[in-house]
């Protein structure tokens, strides 16, 4: 869902930017996406590049697809380096502790919009509702500085802290309607692709919250 919630909200995703990520599985879903060109994946530690090569080799199959470049060194300097290139990036980082913990602060939005084409698309790890709210509170106050279309969407993932993690997705294009996917797959289409979380209805369904969360978000 953090790949394909930003990519089938964009008309035309053909260069993307991973920023961590060091597992694969962004990559992974991100290389397949028809109409994906070009993906660059930023990883600060290739240590854990390698490793999932090694033991998870169905999450790293990515890391070997034409489309993708990799890149060893600090998302913050690829950043300033990269000015207006991207149609979409993609922030899968750890928790917001510790030097992970600026990837959730307004600097880092900055620098990811600077990095956007003009009809750019961002998608980061925005924790979880049940657990996070007044950072995620926070993080949508500031992103609603800078972009003028924000959205809090999540997924259930068994092995994340609460069986959930939260996505936050901002579009340079006011026009960008994240709960409606640009392209609506069938269900041929999503066979093809062989997805097995992701579809047109799990892409809608993700943005409705509960309504405590929906509430709090509202406000913010």
């Amino acid at each position: 869902m953090m790949a394909n919630l930003p990519l089938y909200s964009h008309p035309c995703p053909r260069k993307v930017l991973i920023i961590g990520g060091g597992d694969g599985g962004v990559a992974r879903e991100v290389v397949r996406h028809p109409l994906v060109e070009e993906v660059v994946q930023c990883e600060l530690d290739e240590d854990v590049v390698n490793v999932a090569k090694e033991f998870l080799p169905g999450m790293a199959q990515g890391f070997y697809s034409p489309k993708l470049t990799l890149h060893i060194g600090d998302g913050f300097e690829f950043l300033m380096q990269n000015e207006d290139s991207f149609d979409v990036i993609i922030t899968d980082s750890s928790d917001p502790v510790g030097p992970a913990e600026s990837l959730f602060q307004e600097p880092y939005y900055q620098l990811l919009k600077s990095a956007l084409k003009s009809d750019g698309i961002l998608c980061s790890q925005g924790e979880c509702q049940w657990l996070h709210l007044d950072l995620i509170k926070e993080m949508r106050t500031f992103c609603k500085k800078l972009f003028p279309v924000v959205e809090y969407a999540y997924a259930c993932v068994p092995s994340y802290s609460s069986g959930q993690i939260g996505f936050m997705l901002c579009s340079k294009d006011p026009e960008t309607n994240f709960r409606v996917p640009e392209d609506v797959l069938s269900k041929e289409e999503v066979e093809n692709m062989d997805f097995r979380y992701y579809n047109s209805e799990m892409h809608k369904a993700a943005f409705v919250l509960p309504e405590f969360a929906r509430k709090a978000l509202s406000d913010a």
